[in-house]
């Protein structure tokens, strides 16, 4: 009976906490490269308020996002620039989506290593990127759940594949994203949707 916004912010926060666990497992070069991953969540948010769009009370709710959700943009831009999320204000500012700018920072954060280690870690973003593409509304997909199981099924591979490697981390919380997605959305339908769940129990 937790109201959707609240259930949302709990799965959040316990993603971000899980992210940061992770993160204390890897050797000192990585963990600020897989500590990043936790503003994937928030790029929608942070979108919307670089857009100057009016703050949702969700996200005045997210104490990750409260700092950000002034009224005044300017003073937005100025709170972003001045925290962690300072390279994606200057890759929004030069017309890099924040995805992108995303990316660009999450590769640099990358130790100096071969070829054969990085390449794993590009495959990785291919994948995503392209399961984003797949389910935008042009994507030409009406599947959702298939196409999550293709890309799960090819993390899967390359998790086995490149165990033991910096890619390991980051498949492994790719995988259990796609969980997370699974299970919000059959907590948000039992939310919005108790009669049917009574109806098909």
């Amino acid at each position: 009976r937790t109201s959707v916004h609240a259930m949302e912010l709990s799965l959040r926060a316990q993603c971000r906490h899980y992210m940061a666990e992770v993160a204390s497992w890897q050797p000192d070069g990585w963990r600020d490269a897989v500590l990043w991953t936790q503003r994937l969540l928030d790029l929608p948010a942070l979108q919307q308020l670089l857009m100057g769009e009016a703050a949702a009370r969700w996200v005045l709710e997210d104490p990750m996002l409260r700092p950000f959700a002034t009224e005044n943009l300017r003073a937005r831009i100025e709170r972003l620039q001045e925290s962690d999320c300072a390279p994606l204000v200057q890759a929004w500012q030069q017309g890099v989506p924040l995805l992108e700018g995303w990316q660009q920072r999450w590769q640099r954060l990358w130790p100096k290593m071969p070829g054969t280690m990085t390449m794993p870690l590009e495959q990785l973003a291919v994948h995503l990127q392209h399961h984003i593409d797949t389910l935008r509304p042009d994507g030409g997909s009406e599947n959702s759940p298939r196409v999550c199981e293709v890309l799960a099924e090819k993390l899967v591979y390359q998790f086995r594949r490149h165990s033991h490697q910096p890619a390991t981390a980051f498949l492994h919380l790719a995988l259990v994203a796609l969980d997370l997605q699974q299970l919000r959305g059959a907590l948000v339908r039992r939310a919005l949707f108790p009669e049917r769940i009574e109806e098909n129990p």
